[in-house]
C-alpha cells in the first residue's frame, strides 16, 4: 500500500509533522513551507528557512576546523528517540512514550 501526489502537486513531495504535547501543538508541513507552534499564548509561525542554512554551516564550518558540533549529542538522541518513538507507535499501534 502507499501513495502517491499528483505531478502537479506544488513540492513535488510533501510530508508533514504534527507533534502534539500538554503544552501546545507543533505543526510542521511542507506544502506550507512552515511551521505552525499553537501554546498557550496563541499562535505563531516562526520562520527556519534562515536558521537551518546557518545550522548548516556552523556544522560544516565544525567538521573542517575539528571543533566542537555546533547542536550537543544530546540533542541528537532526543531525537533519535522520539523517531524511534514514533515508528513503534505506528508498527504497534499503540502511544508511546519518549524516553528523557
Amino acid at each position: 500500500a502507499g501513495w502517491r501526489l499528483p505531478t502537479t502537486h506544488p513540492a513535488g513531495f510533501d510530508f508533514r509533522l504534527d507533534l502534539t504535547g500538554s503544552q501546545g501543538v507543533a505543526n510542521l508541513a511542507m506544502e506550507h513551507q512552515g511551521l505552525t507552534i499553537v501554546d498557550g499564548t496563541g499562535t505563531s509561525y516562526p520562520a527556519f528557512g534562515d536558521a537551518l542554512l546557518r545550522e548548516d554551516r556552523a556544522f560544516v564550518e565544525a567538521v573542517r576546523s575539528g571543533g566542537p558540533a555546533p547542536i550537543p549529542a544530546a540533542d541528537g538522541r532526543a531525537a533519535l528517540a522520539m523517531v524511534l518513538a514514533a515508528q513503534r507507535s505506528l508498527r504497534d499501534g499503540t502511544v508511546e512514550p519518549i524516553p528523557s
